[in-house]
């Protein structure tokens, strides 16, 4: 159990800064997304090949892979979007609805009624996107950074559930397939790419792909499929605090009072939801476990 909140730890802390990295990047969200995934990829088929873990799927494993994967590969490219187009502090504030869109679709799989404290969080989180929108219009960076961060937050609330729920398949696999079939979804959008690039972005390209990709996200899968919901839920919101304030240090992103409070309120909503509908199931994976074995 310590182990996986260290290794928790260590995700959500590289999470926060890889925003900042991508913000920082002259490189486009596609090039980013396909160099990070084709490298994470190699990397990890390497890492299957040697400790002996690379077996053959049946039919029905290899879709529930392939989707895992596609899903991921939109939840990034939404991401990345959002990022350029806004920043890495609005993008964030926006994919940390994650929460509220994993409270509804649970309480879907579940077959459960939505509650007024159901009610209450989405009414935190919605007035904390709210009040960092500076209008009701598309054409506004921020905006569409806070919108395309909402969706993007919506296929990352899909990701645990299906993890747990298929938590037979190995995580090694899994993880091997959210980075495969996530650059085979980035392919399609190769003529966009663009390749051209700086000696700077190369340097944080390899950052992005080996340490926040390969290391971290091979980490979050463990721990999403060990620890409950409950708890990779509260923690992964740590991820929020640290890349505003590395945007506010190093990219001198402004940390206006709206944005502060948007923030908290966002993150409030998330975590009283949270609290609110697992206050009596303290391991969920269990739980989703017992039911599919």
């Amino acid at each position: 159990m310590i182990q996986g909140f260290l290794e928790a730890g260590v995700s959500v802390l590289l999470f926060g800064c890889v925003p900042v990295v991508i913000k920082y990047l002259s490189a486009n969200a596609f090039t980013i997304g396909i160099f990070r995934l084709g490298v994470a990829s190699i990397c990890m088929l390497a890492m299957l090949r040697a400790k002996k873990e690379l077996f053959r799927l049946k039919r029905k494993e290899l879709l529930i892979l392939t989707s895992i994967g596609l899903l991921f590969g939109a939840h990034w490219m939404t991401h990345f979007i959002s990022i350029k187009v806004s920043s890495a502090s609005i993008a964030s504030i926006g994919l940390s609805t994650y929460g509220i869109h994993l409270i509804l679709l649970t309480r879907f799989v579940e077959k459960n009624r939505v509650t007024l404290s159901d009610g209450i969080a989405v009414f935190l989180a919605a007035a904390g996107s709210i009040l960092i929108i500076p209008q009701f219009s598309l054409s506004n960076h921020t905006t569409l950074g806070v919108c395309l961060g909402i969706i993007s937050g919506l296929f990352c609330a899909i990701l645990p559930v299906l993890h747990q729920r298929y938590a037979h398949i190995p995580s090694s696999m899994r993880a091997f397939a959210q980075f495969l079939f996530g650059f085979v979804f980035f392919l399609f959008f190769f003529p966009l790419s663009e390749w051209s690039l700086p000696p700077r972005d190369w340097f944080w390209l390899v950052f992005l792909a080996v340490i926040g990709t390969f290391v971290a996200h091979t980490l979050w899968v463990r721990v999403t499929t060990t620890l409950s919901t409950k708890a990779t839920s509260v923690i992964f919101y740590l991820f929020v605090p640290i890349a505003m304030l590395l945007s506010f240090l190093l990219l001198d992103e402004p940390m206006s009072g709206e944005k502060v409070v948007g923030a908290a309120a966002v993150i409030a909503g998330n975590l009283f939801g949270l609290s609110r509908q697992w206050r009596n199931d303290d391991v969920l994976a269990r739980r989703i476990h017992d039911k599919t074995a």
